[in-house]
């Protein structure tokens, strides 16, 4: 595509032959119009891909009922991330909404069993995936 438009813009100033436009202006147009997709294209993705996107698997015996998710080293859990729970055996893909560049948060998984776990500084920047397993769970401490 971007071949197509150098060509395209190329012909029309040949075909006009015009003095009002200057080389350096034609080459100026010409780079635009060919840098604009690929702008275009990397913000789009930027946006729609952040890198701390990630899948939760529950790997467990219970269905994962909430997920709590807060900035590392924070003392507020936040509201509840899911929109449903998460059963035995299945998983859910997360898009980070967040505003912060952060990488590192705490996580936490309350199951439908009462049984709740947590885990401190896990790096969304490098963890695409992050899975939760029996032998994970603790009691509750009441």
């Amino acid at each position: 595509m971007k071949v197509a438009i150098a060509a395209a813009l190329k012909i029309l100033f040949q075909k006009q032959n015009c003095e009002m436009f200057p080389k350096s202006f034609s080459k100026i147009v010409v780079a635009t119009a060919l840098a604009l997709p690929i702008v275009s294209f990397n913000i789009d993705r930027a946006l729609a891909d952040d890198k701390r996107d990630f899948s939760i698997i529950n790997n467990t015996s219970t269905a994962l009922d909430a997920l709590y998710i807060s900035a590392s080293g924070s003392n507020n859990w936040g509201d509840n991330v899911l929109e449903k729970s998460i059963p035995s055996g299945d998983s859910a893909d997360l898009h980070y909404t967040g505003n912060s560049s952060d990488c590192l948060f705490d996580i936490k998984g309350v199951f439908s069993d009462g049984v709740e776990t947590d885990e401190r500084q896990v790096d969304f920047c490098k963890v695409g995936t992050y899975t939760f397993h029996d032998e994970d769970q603790q009691p509750q401490d009441k």
